[in-house]
């Protein structure tokens, strides 16, 4: 979805415009309702807040599309992504992404890991940072 209209999954790269800075947010999608909304909205308009841009997200409507996105796909247990960029005139991305949840084995036993050293500018504001995430 972006700004609350249905595009086809193939169109996503034509309509998504990378923009910096852009902030996010991951929600998941437990029975088909979207967890913890209230607290990812708030800390979505936070993240906005921190960067000194006018932009506020509305619980209900953020809530109708995620839904709406469920219901359209017909998925229940997925993750949802929702990205805000362009903040003059702003623009909502909303899009499954890949759901990856630790097994009980993982629990109890650990994964391996690395460490990786790098500063973020803000630590409080979910902004995307391409370039870090590529390195």
């Amino acid at each position: 979805m972006h700004n609350g209209k249905e595009y086809e999954v193939n169109n996503f790269d034509s309509i998504y415009k990378e923009v910096s800075p852009s902030i996010y947010e991951v929600i998941r999608l437990i029975n088909g309702k979207p967890v913890f909304l209230e607290d990812h909205i708030e800390r979505l308009n936070n993240s906005a807040k921190l960067l000194n841009v006018d932009f506020y997200a509305e619980v209900d409507n953020i809530g109708k599309q995620i839904i709406q996105l469920a219901k359209l796909n017909d998925i229940q247990n997925y993750n949802v992504k929702i990205i805000v960029n362009n903040f003059n005139n702003p623009d909502i991305y909303l899009f499954f992404i890949k759901s990856v949840y630790p097994s009980d084995e993982a629990y109890k036993d650990g994964v391996k890991t690395t460490l990786y050293k790098a500063i973020r500018e803000n630590p409080n504001a979910k902004v995307i940072n391409a370039t870090l995430r590529k390195k």
